[in-house]
């Protein structure tokens, strides 16, 4: 105990022997990259706050419901027999009394069937069947040929909503140059175990607090497939949605290039399970960052050329966002810990034990941010006492994932051989 007491006294007095820019370059990675975000992040939810945008009028308000404004809600699913019926209901009980509810069965071949075609005989849901799986796209994209309504709402099948979540869903839209806009999505199982809770204050940073300064900024290009909602119209314009996965990412991104605005109502609150093991949460994690390798560095190229005709300014700071967030942060941490071992290993345990309890700090900031904003501030202000475990989870456990998904999909494509779509479609599937 007393040598490593004495380990990180002499630490100290090494910093102290040390130039203010000495030490910004020891701790190059956190200062310089990861710092300013959070700050970046911080400063703008807390203006939005304190001083806030009114967008939403009375007039909007009244206008959905003197027109009876019909919003058509998208449920794909496949054998979701204990998640479907909840998903339905929790519809049903909305506030907001104008919705087609369409569920559409990609090739069920567990009790779904049984459970969804008695509603829709009584004419409580729309319900749509492929005999042959085609994937979450072939059926979202079945479910738009129905859509009656003026606004679309896509939906999990395993997602459960507050009871106005639609309504501030909608009234997003009072601002006429939003396209489309993300729901809050938060974890309903955040009890189960230490991973749930884990990820619950993930959510909570990047989705609650992270998606409100994006989509302040102009450059929020996610709309959560789990809950999010479009103008039917732009969705029709770009042909609906592309085979997956990562086919949310895609359809924002596209509804962003056709002029949008990409909006985040913060009180439409979903709720969804999150993994409960390791292996899952892993697999889930190479799922997702597999996809924006696909679609953000492939796909969308032009992006990058200021003289293609697909050329948007704020597609473009957006994707950088995503890119220097996700991609640079994970791959530069694994050169930032050779760095340090090569060039100051007798210090490099106290560098990475003290840049850790600065991630902790900053992670504090803004899940008391989030906690501020939150309707659920007794289950929420529990979360605090995980904070000292947050950056082993997010900061290194999840950057060494997302460094494993992104070479992996790099150098092999294993994103086209993603077992969440069916192979026969995957092989028909542009390469980009």
């Amino acid at each position: 105990m007393e040598a490593i007491v004495d380990y990180f006294i002499n630490g100290f007095n090494y910093l102290f022997t040390k130039s203010y820019w000495s030490i910004v370059f020891i701790y190059w990675h956190f200062l310089l990259l990861e710092f300013p975000r959070y700050v970046v992040t911080d400063i703008v939810v807390l203006i939005r706050e304190l001083w806030p945008i009114k967008r939403i009028t009375p007039d909007f308000t009244q206008a959905l419901l003197q027109h009876k404004t019909l919003a058509s809600v998208i449920i794909p699913c496949h054998n979701e027999e204990h998640t479907i019926l909840k998903t339905i209901n929790s519809l049903k009980t909305q506030s907001y009394p104008y919705l087609q509810i369409i569920v559409v069965d990609d090739g069920s071949t567990d009790r779904t069937p049984a459970i969804c075609t008695p509603l829709s005989e009584s004419g409580d849901i729309l319900y749509l069947r492929n005999s042959l799986r085609g994937g979450k796209s072939s059926a979202a994209n079945m479910g738009l040929k129905h859509c009656r309504g003026e606004y679309l709402i896509t939906a999990d099948a395993d997602t459960t909503f507050d009871r106005d979540a639609i309504w501030h869903m909608l009234n997003a839209f009072s601002d006429p140059e939003i396209g489309a806009v993300s729901g809050n999505v938060r974890i309903r199982n955040v009890k189960h175990n230490l991973l749930t809770r884990l990820q619950a204050i993930q959510y909570l940073i990047t989705i609650s607090v992270g998606r409100i300064a994006s989509a302040q900024l102009n450059i929020l290009l996610i709309v959560s497939g789990a809950f999010g909602a479009f103008r039917r119209e732009i969705v029709e314009q770009v042909g609906g949605w592309d085979v997956g996965p990562g086919e949310d990412a895609d359809l924002t991104l596209k509804s962003k290039l056709q002029g949008s605005k990409i909006g985040f109502a913060s009180k439409a609150t979903c709720l969804t399970d999150a993994p409960t093991t390791i292996k899952g949460f892993i697999n889930q994690q190479r799922r997702w960052n597999r996809s924006l390798i696909r679609y953000r560095m492939r796909k969308y190229t032009n992006l990058f050329n200021p003289l293609h005709a697909e050329f948007d300014l704020m597609a473009l700071l957006g994707t950088l966002d995503i890119l220097g967030y996700q991609v640079l942060l994970a791959y530069s941490f694994i050169i930032y810990l050779g760095w340090l071992a090569l060039y100051h290993f007798p210090i490099m345990l106290f560098v990475l034990v003290s840049s850790y309890i600065l991630y902790m700090a900053n992670t504090g900031v803004q899940l008391a941010i989030a906690w501020l904003l939150s309707e659920r501030k007794a289950q929420d202000a529990r979360l605090f006492i995980y904070l000292p475990l947050y950056p082993l989870f997010s900061g290194y456990l999840l950057k060494f994932v997302r460094v494993y998904a992104y070479t992996e999909e790099l150098l092999f494509r294993t994103s086209y051989t993603d077992p969440q779509v069916p192979r026969k479609v995957l092989d028909q599937t542009h390469h980009w």
